[in-house]
C-alpha cells in the first residue's frame, strides 16, 4: 500500500505544480490503480448533460495499456444504478449478474467487455455526485475487500478535488 499511497501523492504534486496536465493526471491514476488492485478496467465517470449521463474521462484497459473515453451511460437507461450509486454511495458487486442494480449494463456494457466484477464509488462535490470511479474485473468473479473499498472511496475524494 505505501507503493501506491507515494505514487498518488507525486502524481497530485505533479499536478498541482502545474507539470502535468489533468488528462495525464487522470490517465496515470488510472494506471496506478488498475495495478495496484491487479484489476483489467479502470474507468473515471464525470456526470455530463446536466446529470443525464455519466461519461467516461478516462477509461484503462491493462491488458490492451490502451486508454479510451466518450462511453455514455444514460440514467434514463440505467435508473437503478443511478438509484444505487447516487443513494448508496457505491456499487459493490462480486458478480455483476447477482446485482439487480446492474442489469441494465448487462447486455450494453458489461457483457461485451466480459466485465464479470464491479467496484464503483460515487465521486462527491459539496454534498453532490459528480461522477464515479469504476473499477472493472473481467475474466472471473472477485470478492472486493474491505480495504479494496476503502482505497477506491480516497481515490474518488483525491478525484473530487482535482478541476
Amino acid at each position: 500500500m505505501d507503493n501506491i499511497v507515494e505514487v498518488m501523492k507525486q502524481l497530485f504534486v505533479e499536478y498541482s505544480g502545474k507539470q502535468i496536465d489533468l488528462a495525464t493526471f487522470l490517465s496515470r491514476l488510472n494506471e496506478a490503480v488498475a495495478a495496484h488492485l491487479e484489476i483489467q478496467r479502470m474507468g473515471i465517470w464525470l456526470l455530463v448533460q446536466g446529470g443525464a449521463a455519466l461519461s467516461s474521462v478516462d477509461l484503462y484497459d491493462a491488458e490492451s495499456g490502451q486508454h479510451s473515453r466518450g462511453a455514455l451511460h444514460y440514467q434514463e437507461d440505467n435508473p437503478d444504478y443511478f438509484a444505487a450509486l447516487s443513494g448508496q454511495g457505491k456499487v459493490v458487486a462480486s458478480k455483476v449478474t447477482a446485482d439487480p442494480s446492474l442489469a441494465s449494463l448487462l447486455d450494453s456494457y458489461y457483457d461485451p467487455c466480459q466485465i464479470e466484477a464491479v467496484l464503483d464509488v460515487a465521486i462527491m462535490r459539496e454534498g453532490n455526485m459528480i461522477g464515479a470511479i469504476r473499477c472493472e474485473q473481467c475474466g472471473g468473479e472477485r470478492i472486493w475487500t474491505d480495504s479494496d473499498v476503502r482505497f477506491v472511496e480516497q481515490v474518488a475524494s483525491i478525484v473530487s478535488r482535482v478541476r
